[in-house]
């Protein structure tokens, strides 16, 4: 029973160091998502980035566990009366502290060897193990969202390099506009006016004409 007592009180001192973590998070903001204004200038298109931030304390009360977070009941051998279903950061935290308690209670059967109360343990050491997951995923939330300025930046540089390179073109055909010919039947191209016939003077008084 020393063993298992032992896994109970390192996943429970893990799930400590969470909770510690979360009351040290209430009281920051974090960055969950970033604004992108583009605006044209003349010299191209600029890329404006904005933080948005979240206070901690918002992320965790509105927080819920994962659906899978599903916990197993506990017989209740010392009528702890503890409910084991979770709806919140709270809850969660509650559950750790009182199951690590629950567990400690056992040493009082010292070495007995009774199934009961290993099955009893192997409960509680699951239980604690699937909150631990519980706060895993809350503590997700934490981690800054990337910032993917610079890739916006790479892509509007590109857009104003291949602005500019058509600018350059279209400059450049307008000054040498005058000097090009165009092929037979290319579009642009002037087909020769057809010359127009003259009339002359024909015995019987009409033009006629070549």
């Amino acid at each position: 029973m020393d063993i298992i007592q032992r896994k109970i009180a390192a996943i429970a001192a893990v799930n400590e160091e969470i909770i510690s973590r979360m009351e040290e998070y209430k009281k920051t903001s974090v960055i969950t998502n970033y604004t992108y204004k583009v605006e044209h200038t003349q010299e191209g298109y600029k890329l404006t980035t904005t933080p948005v931030t979240t206070p901690g304390l918002t992320i965790i009360t509105s927080w819920t566990p994962p659906v899978s977070c599903v916990l197993q009941p506990i017989k209740d051998t010392f009528n702890d009366k503890i409910d084991v279903r979770i709806s919140n950061y709270q809850s969660v935290a509650q559950l750790s502290s009182r199951l690590a308690e629950v567990a400690i209670k056992y040493d009082l059967f010292g070495d007995n060897p009774r199934p009961s109360i290993f099955e009893i343990l192997e409960v509680i050491k699951k239980n604690l193990e699937v909150l631990q997951v519980a706060l895993g995923d809350l503590e997700t939330h934490f981690i800054p969202v990337e910032n993917k300025e610079e890739q916006h930046i790479v892509a509007l540089d590109n857009v104003n390099k291949a602005m500019k390179a058509a600018q350059d073109a279209y400059t450049s055909f307008k000054q040498s506009d005058s000097g090009i010919i165009m092929p037979a039947g290319a579009p642009g191209h002037l087909m020769p006016t057809p010359p127009v016939p003259t009339p002359t003077p024909s015995l019987y008084g009409y033009p006629r004409y070549r």
